[in-house]
C-alpha cells in the first residue's frame, strides 16, 4: 500500500501539534489528563504567595496554586488552586495561608472539616484564614519590650534634666 505525500505530511503535522500541546502542558506543570478539582479562596493579603506553590492537607502536597488575581476594587485577591480528587472534604473546610519556612515563602494548607455539609467540588470557594508567621509572632512579642525600653529612656532623660536643674551655674559651666 502506497501512502501519498499529503497523508504523510498531515500525519507529521498532527503529530507535531500533539507534541507541542503535551510539551506545553508539561512545562506549565499542569497535566493534560487531570482528575483534580479547581477551588478558590479570597484573601486580603497573600504576603508573597506565588503561582506554582504547593497546596497541602495535613502536610501532604495535594495540589498547586494556579493563579492569583484581583477580585474587586477593594484589593481583595482571588487565589485559584487545584486539589487532587483522592481526598474528600466538606465545602466548609478552610484554606489557611501560612509561612512555609523561615525565609518567608507562603503556602496554602487546607484544614479539612468533616461535617454534614456537601463535599467540596470544582468551582467552590473555601473559607479562608491566615496563620501568623514567625516574623509577626516575634514582632508581637517584642512590642511590649520596646514600649518598656522607650519608657526607661524617657525616664532617664527627665532624670538627667532634673539633675542639671539642681546644680548651680558655676558647676554647670565646669
Amino acid at each position: 500500500m502506497k501512502v501519498s505525500r499529503e497523508v504523510k505530511t498531515g500525519i507529521i503535522v498532527i503529530g507535531g501539534i500533539l507534541l507541542f500541546i503535551l510539551g506545553f502542558s508539561y512545562l506549565k506543570s499542569t497535566p493534560l489528563f487531570d482528575n483534580s478539582k479547581t477551588l478558590y479562596a479570597v484573601y486580603e493579603n497573600v504576603g508573597g504567595l506565588q503561582a506554582g506553590t504547593q497546596v497541602s492537607i495535613n502536610g501532604l502536597a495535594v495540589g498547586t496554586v494556579n493563579n492569583i488575581r484581583f477580585k474587586d476594587t477593594r484589593g481583595n485577591l482571588l487565589v485559584t488552586f487545584t486539589v487532587n480528587n483522592d481526598f474528600e472534604f466538606s465545602k466548609n473546610s478552610k484554606a489557611e495561608l501560612f509561612d512555609t519556612g523561615i525565609i518567608g515563602g507562603k503556602g496554602i494548607q487546607i484544614m479539612p472539616i468533616f461535617d454534614d455539609a456537601p463535599l467540596a467540588k470544582s468551582g467552590d470557594t473555601l473559607l479562608t484564614s491566615t496563620r501568623p508567621g514567625l516574623t509577626e509572632l516575634v514582632q508581637s512579642s517584642l512590642n511590649p519590650l520596646k514600649n518598656k525600653v522607650e519608657g526607661a529612656v524617657s525616664n532617664a532623660d527627665s532624670l538627667m534634666m532634673n539633675v542639671n536643674q539642681v546644680l548651680d551655674e558655676r558647676t554647670k559651666n565646669d
